[in-house]
């Protein structure tokens, strides 16, 4: 007898080659039979006729350092299972939020008692993004000391954060990437660069954007690519920079986590006419933007639908391939038989939906994927409310041609 049967979804992993009707048996947390129609019996049977059954998602940039700041002075981090499995994300990884001097506490006290699995890059500066400004001088980073929290924590450990934002521009430039970058290489891990000053607006942020791209190494992440803030991708004329597209060449990846102030639509047209697509799909959630701005990553999942990205792109970018950017793409990302069952089950549903970028701009939408359920390592999770008034559905500029819950049997529609 199962454990469980997820059954009569549509199935959709792309690294797996899967799309279509299918069953799938999970026994002891594990993936033990995907097949068309399963009948033997089992302890719990799910019926998902006519939802969309995915990999567990991946949202590779968040905050979750929940508890750890002070509430009312600098508290910002939001907890990591309301943005997780309570929002059919099953893998959620920390963007630098902490350093070296502090992720004992951030171990022990986050990541520890989470239901999601929580994977995190480590942020170059001693206290990483808790502690802002995170880097302004030189001795804010100690990479002897990230070297010995890394070895400590591999398990969780997957890159190197550092920012090109604040007070360090001016003291540093692009001596910040090069410190980032010499971490990077002293415990083998990728650097996540963010872009775009959303803090100082420098003036000279963008001349320290084009030296730190010269910088980035195969592999590597820049976030924000798609921001329309002092220190971007576009130079004065709306024009990608030229070391951008160097950048890419050299392998680097391409990130346009939100966060509800980073993404711009008319950024974002500019990059996919002219074949820049995001290497994934992020959100840099915390708990500033989670009820507003940004709110889920299918609401970003959605979103990218919006701007044209195929429904299978964008399952790729929310699954197969974040795991490819932080090496972890033997445990996540895919269904098959002998895998941890972290399932993630959505409803595209059809309307008229309305999205908001940093700059005012709104971008009109056809279908939003909302969560159904979790499953995280065999188990059923039950989801949040949503980040809405009315739940998980974006917000509406007309008319929902149908509603959650009111799913037809037939395959969904790509």
């Amino acid at each position: 007898m199962y454990d469980l049967v997820v059954k009569g979804g549509t199935v959709l992993a792309p690294g797996d080659q899967l799309h279509g009707r299918l069953d799938i048996a999970i026994e002891q947390g594990k993936i033990i039979r995907i097949a068309p129609d399963i009948h033997e019996p089992a302890r719990r049977v799910v019926d998902v006729r006519g939802a969309l059954v995915t990999p567990g998602l991946i949202d590779l940039h968040t905050h979750i350092d929940f508890g750890l700041r002070t509430e009312g002075i600098n508290a910002r981090g939001v907890d990591p299972d309301l943005i997780g499995v309570h929002a059919g994300v099953t893998t959620v990884v920390d963007a630098g939020t902490t350093g070296p001097y502090i992720f004992g506490g951030f171990r022990n006290y986050v990541i520890n008692r989470a239901r999601t699995r929580v994977l995190c890059f480590l942020h170059a500066g001693r206290g990483g993004i808790s502690l802002e400004p995170d880097v302004r001088y030189e001795d804010d980073v100690d990479i002897d000391a990230f070297v010995k929290a890394v070895e400590l924590n591999r398990d969780v450990i997957v890159g190197v954060k550092t920012r090109l934002v604040g007070p360090g521009l001016k003291t540093l430039g692009a001596r910040i990437v090069e410190l980032g970058r010499e971490a990077a290489r002293r415990v083998g891990l990728p650097l996540m660069v963010h872009t775009g000053d959303h803090m100082s607006r420098y003036e000279g942020a963008p001349e320290v954007t084009r030296a730190a791209l010269k910088l980035f190494e195969r592999g590597d992440i820049i976030e924000h690519s798609y921001t329309s803030m002092v220190g971007g991708m576009l130079d004065a004329h709306g024009r990608i920079l030229p070391e951008f597209r160097e950048a890419i060449q050299r392998g680097v990846m391409v990130s346009a986590a939100s966060g509800g102030v980073h993404l711009s639509f008319r950024v974002a047209r500019i990059m996919l006419e002219q074949g820049i697509a995001p290497s994934f799909i992020a959100t840099d959630l915390n708990k500033l933007n989670v009820w507003r701005g940004c709110h889920s990553l299918t609401e970003m999942m959605s979103q990218f639908l919006a701007l044209g990205l195929p429904l299978e792109d964008v399952v790729r970018l929310c699954t197969v391939e974040p795991a490819k950017a932080i090496r972890r793409e033997d445990a996540l990302g895919h269904l098959a038989v002998g895998r941890e069952a972290d399932l993630t089950v959505l409803e595209v549903v059809d309307g008229d939906w309305v999205y908001r970028d940093r700059d005012g701009e709104t971008l009109a939408g056809r279908k939003a994927l909302v969560p159904v359920v979790t499953v995280r390592a065999g188990e059923i999770v039950t989801l949040d409310w949503g980040p809405h008034p009315w739940g998980w559905l974006p917000e509406p500029g007309g008319h929902a041609r149908h509603t959650p819950g009111d799913r037809e049997e037939g395959p969904v529609s790509t």
